[in-house]
C-alpha cells in the first residue's frame, strides 16, 4: 500500500537530507518501453552541504532506500537523475532528484 511505502520512505531518511517533493510518475521508464511496466516513484530534495559532502549524503540516502526491504522489494532500481549545487538561507546545499523504478 502507499501508506506502507511512505512509512518505509520515512524510515529510510538519513541525517542531512530533507525532501521537497514525492510523487508517482505513471509513465514507463525509458529502458522499459516495450514492457507494460509501472512507472517510478520520484523523490526530490536537498542534501546539507555542496560538492562531495552533498553527494556523499545523497549516496547514503539512496543506499538506505536500497537496504530497506519494505521500500525496495518491488523496485527494479534507483536512479540518481540530477544534482545541482544551490543555496538556501545562505547555506550551501545540493538539490537532487531520484527515480525509484518499479519492477
Amino acid at each position: 500500500s502507499w501508506a506502507r511505502k511512505l512509512e518505509s520512505l520515512s524510515d529510510s531518511m538519513t541525517p542531512g537530507i530533507w525532501l521537497s517533493e514525492v510523487f508517482y510518475d505513471e509513465r514507463r521508464a525509458p529502458e522499459k518501453t516495450k514492457d507494460i511496466t509501472p512507472g517510478s516513484f520520484v523523490i526530490s530534495g536537498y542534501a546539507s552541504g555542496a560538492g562531495e559532502q552533498g553527494t556523499a549524503l545523497i549516496g547514503k540516502f539512496i543506499k538506505s532506500l536500497q537496504d530497506n526491504k519494505d521500500f525496495y522489494s518491488d523496485m527494479a532500481g534507483i536512479d540518481l537523475v540530477s544534482t545541482k549545487s544551490d543555496k538556501i538561507d545562505k547555506q550551501d546545499v545540493m538539490s537532487f532528484r531520484i527515480n525509484c523504478i518499479f519492477k
